[in-house]
């Protein structure tokens, strides 16, 4: 994969040297979402994951909502994936991706994977804004919401089951 993402002209030994850096990197973004589907090892995936979550891999959110709906989360490995995968969710969702996040996070069989998708929730508007606020009202964690100038954060407080 390395050699993939260096002949892309990234600098790179490892996935997690772009995880590390506040460089973007746009190009790598084609090759990671090839990568991901390739790759089988759980660690590896979940470095290619966290490499996804910069804005340039929104459009890629349709395809990580799939793979988070079909992630069985039934070993440690597993639920660990699945739960970068939701964080990943969290981080490049945007308004048209609101509906299929609230289902999610509404769904119990997800477990504790989906406590850091309602983060998504802040780039809610209109009529899923308020959706929103209902579903943050009963999800699966606290959440200590505040607006500033640049819009609502959700910073997380707290889980349960």
């Amino acid at each position: 994969m390395a050699e993939a993402l260096q002949f892309a002209g990234l600098r790179v030994t490892s996935v997690y040297d772009l995880v590390n850096t506040a460089s973007p990197y746009p190009e790598a973004i084609p090759i990671l979402c090839r990568m991901l589907h390739e790759v089988r090892h759980p660690r590896i995936k979940e470095g290619i994951l966290r490499a996804l979550s910069v804005k340039e891999a929104t459009p890629l959110g349709p395809d990580l909502i799939r793979m988070f709906r079909e992630t069985t989360a039934n070993d440690r490995p597993s639920q660990s994936l699945k739960w970068v995968l939701g964080n990943t969710i969290s981080v490049i969702a945007d308004e048209s991706m609101m509906s299929d996040v609230i289902e999610l996070i509404e769904n119990p069989e997800h477990g504790g994977a989906r406590f850091m998708l309602p983060r998504a929730l802040a780039k809610a508007k209109g009529q899923d804004r308020d959706r929103a606020v209902k579903v943050l009202l009963k999800a699966p964690c606290s959440y200590w919401m505040s607006t500033t100038s640049a819009g609502v954060s959700l910073d997380l407080v707290s889980c349960h089951a």
